[in-house]
């Protein structure tokens, strides 16, 4: 978990030094995206086990939604800088929002692994997947959307 959010992070910093080289404007604030899919989501938590590492707890809904192909809309966090992307996070804030800063919680986010590339956007894209729980791969997020295609990105 570890490794994703320093991941994360670097793709975030430089996504965010390049809007600030390139922009003039400040981008607007974003109301996060709100869905019954990601209210779900939203319950992932996690329990501390003896060693100090979190381990995810995953709700009756969660337990319910694994396996079963599932739409969302949000924004692609990269886990590299790359043009293309296969494997990224989604989240319902974009990159420009900082996760990391500023008061309130990290937004729920799932890990996408995609069928075929997308060239990164900074707009609401809908991607359409398999859930997986993930409760032991530290390398990966805890929710995953296996095989998953990009149904619109016109957003």
């Amino acid at each position: 978990m570890k490794a994703i959010l320093q991941s994360i992070f670097s793709g975030l910093l430089l996504v965010l030094i390049v809007q600030t080289a390139n922009a003039q404007v400040v981008p607007p604030e974003h109301l996060a995206i709100k869905s019954a899919n990601w209210e779900i989501i939203n319950e992932l938590t996690y329990t501390m086990d003896k060693e100090g590492s979190f381990i995810p707890v995953f709700s009756k809904r969660l337990k319910d939604i694994e396996g079963k192909s599932l739409e969302f809309k949000g924004y692609i966090v990269p886990f590299k800088t790359a043009v293309n992307h296969q494997v990224f996070a989604l989240s319902v804030l974009p990159l420009a929002q900082c996760h990391f800063c500023g008061t309130g919680n990290i937004p729920p986010f799932i890990q996408v692994e995609l069928k075929n590339p997308i060239s990164y956007t900074d707009r609401i894209i809908t991607i359409k997947g398999k859930v997986k729980l993930n409760p032991a791969d530290v390398s990966k997020l805890e929710i995953i959307l296996e095989g998953a295609e990009v149904i619109d990105s016109s957003n």
